[in-house]
């Protein structure tokens, strides 16, 4: 997961993960080596028993900008400035409800549940997941002309290249 934010800046192909960490000696919180990897991912799948936590503040530490930045980009405000600022934990429930993962599952559930996502990811155009992630990604922030702009032009490069594509099957 080390590759996740540049794969997801570029809009490289999708990246998903998922969660399993839970609370018990010896383990590690799923966030407290930063919740970066984890929102870089597209699409996140947690236990519901997974364990979350931005503990920095626990230990009179100001959490890093990039883990605040992180966590702007994916969830609520109120959501983000409680967990910074009172370093409480947070299950896989309730990531899922203030959507820092995409959903919950029972522990049991979560690997077919992943492996399920992947293959449906797998059974649709690649080029036309890998389109859908970059207008998001780029368009999001954009004023509505220059999207629809970004979206035009992204249409008639994608129609020349499959049409070049095609002339030389």
């Amino acid at each position: 997961m080390t590759t996740a934010p540049a794969n997801r800046s570029r809009g490289g192909t999708p990246f998903s993960s998922s969660s399993t960490r839970t609370e018990s000696p010896g383990q590690r919180l799923v966030l407290r080596r930063g919740p970066v990897p984890l929102v870089s991912c597209d699409l996140a799948i947690a236990a519901e028993e997974a364990v979350f936590g931005i503990s920095e503040v626990n230990w009179g530490v100001t959490p890093g900008n990039l883990v605040t930045r992180a966590l702007a980009e994916t969830i609520p405000t109120r959501d983000a400035m409680y967990y910074i600022m009172t370093g409480e934990r947070f299950d896989g429930r309730r990531a899922s409800g203030m959507r820092l993962v995409n959903e919950a599952v029972p522990a049991a559930q979560l690997r077919d549940r992943t492996l399920a996502l992947a293959r449906r990811l797998t059974t649709l155009s690649q080029w036309v997941v890998r389109g859908a992630k970059l207008g998001f990604r780029n368009a999001r922030l954009m004023p509505w002309d220059a999207a629809e702009d970004f979206r035009y032009a992204s249409t008639t490069r994608r129609s020349s290249s499959t049409a070049t594509r095609g002339s030389r099957a």
